[in-house]
């Protein structure tokens, strides 16, 4: 029953901090710059929280929150340094990638993760390098991380990020060798259609090998598709079925020509 309340007190703050970051107002960042000014960790947790996501919709004070963040990277407390890290992604600001590239090899695994998480979303050279690194990482939650950011949350393309993508088919777990497959798909690899057939040997078919068997659009895969929608348990109707059946879709139409979502070598 205690462990019930607090969970219940955890949801609670989290619902609290949810509403400071959409009003986003002068109030709510002077309160988060003054709790990453406290003596209590926590404090500091919660305030690196509060700055980072700022705002409905359309982000407050990102310079302001931002140069705070950056100093919290010398906090001694790892919950800290890792919400700092987070935050920092989560604010988009290129001028924190070199930093946040330094924490690349720190031998806390939540904060090698904490990396993954922010870099995701920034395509330049150092951070597609870093996160390349962490795609082999051996911690399972970084490694997802870095997959799902180099094969999706960017638009940079390279033979170096395309083999990144290839080796991580040969991960032994199934989401991160989905996420291979999709990023390989949405820069129009072919060896994805190999790679997904031998992943469709199996009964056990992940939807995000579904998502790149629409993304590559390849007809050579429609005859093992609609063999999975005949021989397939799933409830009638789901995501799993729409997806299937976008991906028989895909493949029964021509090819994509090679401009098709094919991504250019710079950051969206």
């Amino acid at each position: 029953m205690a462990h019930r309340v607090e969970r219940q007190d955890e949801e609670s703050q989290w619902e609290s901090l949810t509403a400071l970051q959409k009003r986003g107002g002068q109030t709510e960042f002077d309160l988060g710059r003054r709790l990453t000014q406290s003596d209590d960790p926590s404090d500091r947790e919660i305030g690196a929280n509060l700055l980072g996501q700022l705002g409905s919709g359309t982000p407050t004070f990102l310079t302001e929150s931002v140069d705070i963040l950056l100093t919290m990277l010398g906090d001694p407390d790892l919950d800290v340094l890792g919400a700092a890290i987070i935050n920092l992604g989560h604010r988009g600001d290129v001028r924190c990638v070199a930093a946040l590239c330094e924490f690349t090899n720190h031998e806390s695994s939540e904060i090698r993760y904490a990396v993954a998480s922010a870099l995701g979303g920034f395509g330049d050279e150092l951070a597609v390098a870093a996160l390349i690194q962490l795609a082999q990482d051996t911690d399972f939650d970084t490694r997802n991380w870095a997959v799902f950011g180099l094969g999706s949350l960017t638009e940079a393309d390279s033979d170096e990020i395309r083999e990144t993508l290839a080796s991580a088919l040969d991960d032994p777990d199934l989401e991160i060798r989905g996420e291979a497959l999709v990023g390989l798909a949405r820069r129009g690899d072919l060896r994805v259609r190999a790679a997904l057939l031998r992943e469709w040997e199996g009964s056990d078919v992940s939807l995000l090998s579904l998502e790149a068997a629409e993304e590559l659009g390849d007809s050579a895969l429609l005859q093992r598709l609609e063999e999975l929608l005949t021989t397939l348990d799933f409830d009638e109707g789901g995501s799993f079925e729409s997806q299937l059946l976008a991906a028989i879709a895909a493949s029964s139409q021509v090819m994509r020509g090679p401009s098709n979502k094919r991504f250019e070598l710079t950051r969206r």
